[in-house]
């Protein structure tokens, strides 16, 4: 139970702040596969880690480890136009408590990616933007408002259109993280 309540934690840190969807981002002629991506980055100075395995055709499993506690997750690169975007959703809900399992639904997040050698910088799809932005009418996109937040419920090509028309803005897709190539 305490490693279920770790594993849990580590995913709300993950992904808090994140804007968070019920589809993903990608169709398949949408996903590339770039072996780039494949090994063990962290954040400077951090020991958390992100590890990129290969997984299927054109998908990565990500094992995210927090504190000693490791997370795994499904990873798609997609490439929209010039842009590059990582979906990343949750694959593996420990089974021991079937009630806690109910009332997790797994959703998806989306980050903006860039590689600079063995330098990799992602920006996730900001929650906060998003609120501020369906608060003044901005945004128009298919979604629920939540006790945990916003969740995303458009279909696939609302979601591309979306990340495309707000790819270059900085609070559209906030604080970047840089990770640093590690192995």
């Amino acid at each position: 139970m305490k490693i279920q309540r770790l594993f849990f934690f580590s995913i709300v840190i993950l992904f808090s702040g994140c804007l968070r969807s019920l589809r993903p981002l990608y169709t398949d002629k949408d996903l590339v596969f770039d072996k780039a991506l494949i090994g063990v980055w962290s954040e400077e100075n951090e020991r958390d880690t992100w590890t990129f395995l290969k997984s299927e055709k054109n998908s990565y499993e990500l094992v995210y480890t927090e504190k000693g506690v490791p997370a795994k997750l499904e990873a798609h690169l997609v490439q929209l136009g010039s842009y590059r975007f990582l979906d990343i959703y949750l694959k593996d809900i420990p089974e021991e408590n079937g009630l806690y399992n109910l009332h997790i639904i797994p959703a998806h997040t989306f980050s903006k990616v860039r590689f600079h050698g063995d330098t990799l910088s992602l920006s996730m799809l900001d929650a906060d933007w998003a609120k501020k932005m369906f608060k003044e009418n901005k945004l128009t996109i298919k979604h629920e408002e939540t006790e945990k937040g916003l969740l995303l419920t458009a279909p696939t090509e609302d979601l591309q259109k979306l990340v495309l028309t707000y790819a270059e803005d900085k609070n559209a897709f906030g604080k970047e993280s840089v990770l640093i190539r590690r192995k």
